[in-house]
């Protein structure tokens, strides 16, 4: 994957890429001590130590169900979020997307939904995956309301939660 360059809203130029094992460092692991992250991020309470960090990325990556991007700061290659497509079905061209935007200097700017974009074509323009769909708590309004702007529209409603679908090409 080349880079796929865009900019936030505060003039950062960003880029997603494809997460690697040399992005496992102590500051992706310090997102997983993050209130807001443990909150809302499930897996989140794996993430104790960076070994724990280390195997679920390598999983991740040699996962044939899996695509794993990081969203990098494009000076530094600092890591300031990641996009998760899992699982993908190659075949019926679907997948359940998970952000992580795990920089606070960079949430409620508007990367995530830039991210999505940005993710969401070259997916669908290099593996013909053209129907994402994700879950969201009911309590994450930020979260709910970042993801309708990318154009998710809601599906389903459960007690504690939504089930969203955004479809493209």
């Amino acid at each position: 994957m080349s880079n796929l360059l865009f900019s936030s809203k505060k003039g950062k130029i960003l880029y997603l890429d494809q997460l690697s094992k040399n992005d496992v460092t102590t500051n992706y692991l310090s997102w997983f001590k993050d209130p807001e992250i443990i909150k809302y991020i499930q897996s989140a309470n794996k993430m104790k130590t960076l070994k724990n960090l280390e195997d679920f990325v390598e999983s991740k990556i040699k996962s044939k169900s899996c695509l794993f991007f990081g969203i990098y700061e494009n000076q530094e290659r600092s890591l300031v979020g990641t996009v998760k497509l899992e699982p993908v079905d190659f075949v019926k061209g679907n997948a359940e997307l998970g952000i992580l935007i795990g920089n606070t200097k960079y949430r409620n700017c508007g990367i995530g939904c830039e991210a999505i974009r940005i993710c969401s074509q070259y997916v669908n323009r290099n593996y013909n995956i053209n129907c994402f769909t994700l879950g969201v708590s009911k309590e994450n309004i930020k979260a709910l309301v970042a993801y309708q702007k990318c154009g998710f529209a809601i599906i389903n409603k459960k007690d504690n939660s939504y089930r969203m679908k955004l479809d493209i090409g």
